[in-house]
């Protein structure tokens, strides 16, 4: 249900900011510290500093998109400038938010979608999003539920996750066109995403998911997963051309109860794949591993702020300048201290480069290290590098 939709049904809010015609909600929750965000919920937020504390922890996260927030008025909030549109925040009209605000919020949803209309598919979407949250209290009656429907969870090893590379320019370029037009290209994608399955195994399942698809692979499939996961994107790019999809793919388990975690991989592959600004359109969880290892030491502020001490006397560069003098000391340890392969990576005339080093040299004295230093200088500037890609 999109939240203009909620809104139109239940004038108890009013829109502080976003636009609720780019949001789909299908649940509510109460906001608490600590939790990922979901796409498509609808968060009630009782406290200003914890709302504010996980905005400023998520922000820059893919996962933070398509969200709606609900809080009691008087609100005041400071947003954060970089909010996207597809995040809205509402503010209810008194200044508590009531107890059964969620059950009231929940029923608008339930008769929205009516009875009558929730079939076998939407039954199956509700199972696969319950494995891949991890939201089951038993494992072996989700797996009966599952096989009621033709749904043999108890062979599903990995999970593909196809989504739009840039959701908020592709709502905002069709919206025009209207709804229809919107759910027609999600159809069709979900339909191409389920004949390049079955032409490998009829046993993979495929659901839409958030602004795009989630399938989950079968073991009794012929084909390598990731070359799969290749075939997926290319014929998505043949099929809607300027509409830009990424794909990605998480590591393969024993259990379908880790698929929560193979689900998990692929949304970090994304969010890296952002982040770093990577260029392929569909990526491994195995091919990100260094990516994610620096991400993950960057969120640690002690780490990064011992690491980061060997490169003090950069400090005192100017900004734009100390970036090149980072891309230069990357390039040059990870093509061997060769000055020719480290210039054409870069797309630098060799003297450039010789030139960055030299005042490189003089900063840092590089010439002395070797072994476990090199790395350390290397992890160091590729989280630096991390830090001003992430505040530009």
């Amino acid at each position: 249900m999109q939240l203009k939709e909620l809104l139109a049904r239940m004038p108890l809010f009013d829109v502080l900011a976003g636009d609720p015609h780019l949001v789909e909600v299908s649940r509510v929750e109460a906001l608490r510290a600590g939790v990922d965000p979901l796409p498509g919920t609808l968060y009630l937020v009782e406290r200003e500093d914890t709302f504010l504390a996980w905005i400023e922890t998520y922000r820059h996260s893919m996962l933070f998109r398509h969200l709606g927030f609900v809080l009691p008025a008087p609100a005041e909030f400071r947003f954060p400038p970089t909010l996207r549109a597809d995040v809205v925040v509402l503010r209810y009209i008194e200044s508590q938010l009531p107890l059964d605000l969620s059950a009231r919020i929940l029923r608008c949803l339930y008769e929205w979608h009516q009875p009558s209309q929730i079939d076998a598919e939407s039954l199956r979407k509700e199972i696969i999003e319950e494995l891949l949250q991890g939201a089951f209290t038993s494992l072996e009656t989700l797996l009966a539920r599952a096989r009621i429907l033709n749904l043999a969870l108890e062979h599903k090893r990995q999970v593909l996750l196809v989504d739009l590379e840039d959701s908020g320019a592709f709502y905002l370029e069709h919206l025009a066109k209207g709804e229809g037009h919107i759910s027609l290209v999600r159809s069709r994608m979900l339909s191409l995403l389920r004949e390049v399955l079955l032409e490998d195994s009829p046993y993979h399942v495929a659901s839409l998911h958030g602004t795009g698809a989630v399938a989950l692979l079968d073991r009794r499939g012929a084909a390598d997963p990731t070359i799969l996961a290749q075939t997926v994107y290319e014929r998505l790019r043949r099929e809607f051309g300027a509409v830009a999809f990424v794909v990605a793919l998480g590591n393969s388990y024993t259990s379908p109860e880790l698929l929560a975690q193979s689900y998990r991989e692929a949304q970090i592959t994304l969010e890296i794949r952002r982040i770093y600004g990577l260029k392929p359109l569909w990526i491994t969880f195995e091919s990100v591993r260094p990516q994610v290892f620096l991400h993950i030491l960057q969120k640690n502020p002690e780490i990064v702020k011992f690491v980061e001490a060997v490169l003090e006397p950069l400090r005192a560069v100017e900004p734009r300048y100390r970036r090149a003098l980072l891309e230069a000391l990357v390039a040059y340890l990870e093509c061997d201290r060769s000055v020719r392969k480290a210039s054409k990576v870069l797309g630098i005339h060799p003297n450039t480069l010789k030139y960055r080093m030299r005042r490189l040299e003089e900063l840092l004295g590089l010439q002395s290290i070797d072994g476990e230093r090199k790395l350390l200088y290397y992890v160091a500037a590729k989280l630096s590098l991390l830090k001003l890609r992430l505040s530009s």
